[in-house]
Parts: C-alpha cells; structure tokens; sequence
C-alpha cells in the first residue's frame, strides 16, 4: 500500500482488485465522509499509470547522473529542452557567462585571467582602481598616481609624455579659479599629491653618500648643517653636472635615521620626473667617483636606486597647521622651534580617523607601523567596533579599536607654518592620508593651481623657470610647438597678432648661465660678467598682466616718475610716449598667474648687467626695481621685480 498525507492527520486505503497491475491509491481525510472531498481533488490515483508516464524522465534523469559519474562535465546538458527544471538553468555550456571558469582554464590569450574583457561594473571596483599604477593609452604607457581615481572625479586630467604622467590640472565649472585658491590659501587650506616626484635611494658609506651630494649640490653649505647631518633636517638645493657646471633641477634632501652601531646612511632624494633620468645618472657617476677614491682606503659600496614606495603630499595655508595636528595629535609643536625645513618622525592612527572623536594618545599606541593600509571596508569595521565600545561605555573616551599604525615624516617647507608642510608615508597610505586631510578641512590642488601657488609665495615653477636646465627647454620648445602647430591650422589672416610676437619671441629667446647663490650674484654683478641672468619675482600693482612670453626693457625717466610718483605731481599716466619702449630686451617672463587676479604675478630671468643698471637709476623700497613689461600683442605693463636667490 501507498500511504498519502492530507491535513494535520492522513489515513491509506486499498481495495482488492483481480489484477495486480490495476492498483487504485485511495487518499480521503479521517473527518466526514471518507468518499468524497471539498477540496476537489481527484479521489482515486492509479500507480502504475502514474509511474508509466513519467518513465522517460526518469530514465533520462538517470541515464544523466550515470554519464556525469562516468566523468563527463556537461551531463546535465543531455537532458531535453523540456525536461530540464530550474535548477539546471545555469549550465556551464555558457562560458562567456563564466569568467572564473576562464580564469581556471587560462585557454583564452594564453594567459590567466587576461583574455576576456571585464565589464565596467568589475572595471570600476574600488580595489582594481586604485591598485592601478600604469594605463595605456594609444600604445603609450603613462603612470598614475594611487589617488587618481580620486582626483579624476574632481579635476580634469592632462598627460605629460615627456614626464610619463597623467596628472590633475585644475578644477572644472566657475568659481573655482584663482580667487577660490586664494581664499583656500587665507583661510583654509590646500593640499597636493606630489607623488609623482622621484625618489632617488642613496645606502651604503655615510661619507660616501655625503661627499657625492656635496659634489653635486650648487648650495654647499645646507648639507655641511649639523642637522642635516643627524637627520633632523632637509636640504632644498640644486644639482648641476660634474664636467660643464649645468643646472639640472632643483631637489629636496635628507637624511632617514641611522641604526645604531651602524656606518652606513640612507639619503633619500626627491626630483622632479622631467629630470629624473639625468639627476640619476649625475648622482650615480658621483657616487662611483667617491666610491674610487674610497676603495684605496677601504671604503663600502653605495647602492644608487630609485624608489616607488613612499607617497609625498603637501599642503599650506592658514589653517595647515591645525590639518597636522588634527592628524598626528602625538606631535608636539609648542615646545619645538620651527626650523626650515626642519624634520620630525612620527607614528600615528590612521589618518581617516582624524576628524573622528577617538582618544587617540601616546599610549594607545602600542602595534608596530603597517606598510599597508587597510581597505575602506576594514576601516569601516574598525571604527564600527570603536563606536561600539564607546556607546557601551559613554562615561570613558573612546578608544581606537583595530585601527593600523602608520609611520612617517613631516618637513617644514618655510619658515612659517602658513607655508606648509611636506609628508612623506608609504605608498599604500596616500589615499587614506589624502581622505584624512580633506575631512579635516583641507581641499585638493592639481597642478595649475599649485603652480599659481607658487606664484603667489615667490617660488620657482619647475621647468617652466628653469631655462637653463634641459628640461626647461624641452618643456618650452614643446610649448611653442604647440603655438606652431595651432598658427598653421588657423588661416593666415585670421592669427592674432599676440600669437605671431609670441612665436617670434621663442626663436629669439637665449638663456646663459642663471645663478642662484647670493655670493655668486655678488660676485657677478662686481665684474659685470656677460650673459648672467637671476631670477625675478614680478609684480604689476598699478595696471596691466602680464602674460607667457612678455619681454622685460628698462624704462625711461618719464616712465619712473609717472608710475612711481605721487599721481598728483607726475605726468598724465594715459600719455602717449608713456607706452613706448627702447632698447633691447633685457628678461623673459618664464610663467604668470591667472588673468583672474587681481594684481598680476610673475616669474621672470633678468640680466645681471641691467639689474645692476636698474639699482643704480630705479631702485625702489625693499630691494626692488622699476621695469617695463611688453606682452606679446598688448600694452606696456609697468612692474617691480624683486631679485630672488
């Protein structure tokens, strides 16, 4: 007998039949009549039929399962269209659908995991972005930075194939130029992902190391610094080949701490990627050098390598200092003097939990710093645990709970905290140290704005002021190709006549020897030497920009006294001979701030012979001179540059 279950309780019936073969199954519930039913279903199911309609589904269903034991993979496949339920719906037969199988079999391009194309959704993942450190476009290679990503969605991105870069330029939409970054320098504070500088490793003999600097260095003195020497302070200098006395770049130097007991030094030193080929080979032929005259008296080997494991960010303004100390709160800054570029060593939380209310003191700091950082996802957790905690206790201060450590070290970059601060941490913590710093209140700069920083603090811009450096002039000649390259797209009667002086002007434009020592200017200007230039911070406070490409002239005593003079005594400013210019040039104007500004700046190399002549006839307070500026296609801009060296 069969026995069926119907309702909470379920009884069998059979009635004997003259054939085994006709069997009725009898289902009937133990309440009312066991003959008839409410439900309406059928009273009465015949086994045999039963079995008899199902037997090729069965015996295929069977027939399956003995050729999937028998070690066939796509058993299930064999089974009719119609036959197959639900669950086999997803058949392996499908292998475009399937990208793990493609992994394992790795029979697709010849190389596992790589010879299918994701989807955007798997391409866009957290994870995969920022682990990328190179993208290829066009058959090009570019590297990028490990915050990319996160600049991409904010800035509008520019690639530098000389550099071998894709970097953020500026800020897309209105009310993000020139102003928006001044007022972040006056009253918050910016920060930039510098990373894509190199850092060249010097290990081996620490007097191997130093007098191979030494040899490079233009500024001599910096590296002779006790400080310097002891690791407490960094060194921004230039270097300059061994044979001609070239400048190459400038560069920022230190020293890391030295293990005890030890003769051996690290000097770490941060280049520029346009020169970054040649200062590695300057220094490498340095070091060689040094390393030869050594040998004779038994002297060490120097390893001379370039590095891709820390992350360099900076950031300035008025409220950098309160960034810092909201990210590594174990500093203390009160008690220590400022020093240029001095140099502090530091071990904090990570970074992301800054602006969180985590007790965060010495003592809680207890694990050794991790190389790398932990995901989003583990630091949600983290501060998912700290909360917790916190929400248990309310009458204790929070405690970080399962937060990583993270070492680094923090240069003064002035002489004041307004000018910033460098951090270097390792490479795997640039994004969570980025993040810790825009949640504390600093914001992002890409390269435009940053270099109109540099404007409004008086540094140098490198290449672009740097004429007398090779990548100054690779980076300019590729700036007037660009004007070329324009001039002959548009038609002949349609260029400006600013494009066509601008053009005119990098064909005539020769740099000599640019000096940058106070005690080599000195010199310079008592012997007169020809072909000497330094460089000049401009500035137009009384009307006019300047623009890329404005020649410098000395003015006339017309000039002088009509913009310098008391405006109710001197000549009409609007006159006529006001406006002209004599002379041959005597300075270039080598980068400009934005037109946006209010009161233009500027970085131009002027000749040591004329900045002699301008102090003797228009010197003015402060050090600074009277010049004339002539922008391609515009009026005569009157201005006062003031020597930097």
């Amino acid at each position: 007998p069969v026995v069926g279950e119907c309702g909470d309780r379920a009884r069998a019936m059979s009635t004997p039949h003259k054939s085994t073969s006709d069997v009725d199954v009898v289902l009937a519930t133990t309440r009312g009549d066991w003959t008839s039913r409410e439900d309406g279903a059928a009273r009465f199911i015949k086994v045999w039929d039963f079995a008899s309609a199902r037997a090729a589904e069965l015996y295929a269903t069977t027939t399956a399962i003995e050729g999937r034991e028998n070690g066939k993979v796509l058993g299930v496949s064999t089974l009719p269209r119609h036959l197959r339920r639900r669950a086999t719906s997803h058949a392996p037969y499908l292998s475009r659908r399937r990208p793990n199988l493609k992994r394992r079999r790795g029979d697709v391009g010849g190389d596992v995991g790589r010879g299918f194309r994701l989807c955007r959704e798997a391409l866009r993942r957290r994870g995969r972005l920022n682990a990328e450190t190179k993208r290829v476009i066009d058959g090009v290679t570019f590297k990028v930075l490990r915050t990319h990503t996160w600049h991409a969605k904010r800035f509008t991105t520019r690639k530098h194939s000389k550099w071998g870069w894709i970097l953020p330029s500026i800020r897309p939409g209105r009310g993000r130029g020139w102003r928006f970054i001044m007022k972040s320098i006056a009253q918050s504070a910016l920060v930039h992902d510098s990373s894509y500088y190199s850092c060249i490793v010097l290990k081996g003999d620490g007097a191997v190391v130093r007098r191979a600097l030494v040899e490079l260095a233009v500024e001599k003195k910096c590296l002779n610094n006790k400080m310097f020497r002891a690791a407490h302070r960094a060194c921004a200098m230039h270097i300059e080949t061994f044979k001609n006395k070239r400048t190459i770049a400038p560069v920022m130097a230190y020293y890391m701490p030295r293990a005890k007991d030890s003769n051996d030094s690290e000097a770490h030193v941060w280049v520029h990627p346009a020169a970054s080929e040649k200062a590695l080979q300057a220094i490498r032929a340095a070091v060689a050098r040094q390393v030869a005259r050594k040998v004779k008296r038994g002297g060490s080997a120097v390893t001379v390598e370039t590095s891709d494991a820390f992350a360099r960010l900076e950031i300035i303004g008025h409220k950098s200092f309160e960034v810092v100390q909201k990210l590594v709160p174990r500093l203390d800054f009160l008690s220590e003097r400022h020093v240029v570029r001095g140099v502090r060593h530091f071990v904090s939380h990570d970074p992301r939990a800054a602006t969180l209310n985590i007790d965060q003191a010495p003592e809680r700091i207890d694990d050794e710093p991790s190389e790398t950082a932990p995901t989003q996802a583990e630091f949600n957790v983290s501060c998912r645990a700290s909360r917790d905690a916190m929400l248990e206790r309310p009458w204790e201060p929070a405690k970080a709970i399962g937060l990583k450590n993270y070492s680094g070290l923090l240069i003064n970059r002035g002489v004041n905290a307004s000018e910033g601060y460098s951090v270097i941490v390792p490479k795997s913590w640039a994004i969570p140290l980025l993040l810790g710093m825009s949640h504390a209140g600093a914001r992002a700069a890409g390269m435009k704005e940053w270099s109109w920083c540099a404007q409004q603090f008086g540094k140098p811009v490198f290449p672009d002021d740097y004429l007398d450096t090779p990548a100054g002039v690779a980076q300019r000649q590729e700036l007037f190709d660009e004007i070329k390259a324009l001039m002959a797209k548009t038609p002949i009667g349609k260029v400006p006549q600013g494009l066509r002086e601008l053009e005119a002007c990098g064909r005539s434009i020769t740099v000599g020897r640019v000096i940058r020592t106070q005690d080599a200017l000195s010199k310079a200007e008592s012997l007169a030497t020809q072909h000497a230039m330094v460089r000049v911070t401009l500035r137009c406070p009384w009307s006019g920009q300047p623009s890329l490409g404005s020649e410098l002239y000395v003015p006339t005593a017309a000039q002088n006294a009509a913009w310098t003079g008391k405006k109710s005594g001197a000549r009409r400013r609007d006159d006529v001979a006001l406006a002209e210019i004599s002379g041959e040039s005597v300075g270039y104007v080598t980068s400009v701030s934005a037109p946006a500004a209010a009161v233009g700046l500027a970085s131009a190399l002027i000749s040591v012979k004329a900045l002699s002549l301008l102090r003797e006839k228009f010197s003015r307070a402060s050090g600074r001179v009277f010049v004339m500026c002539k922008p391609p296609g515009k009026p005569v801009v009157p201005a006062e540059a003031h020597v930097v060296v």
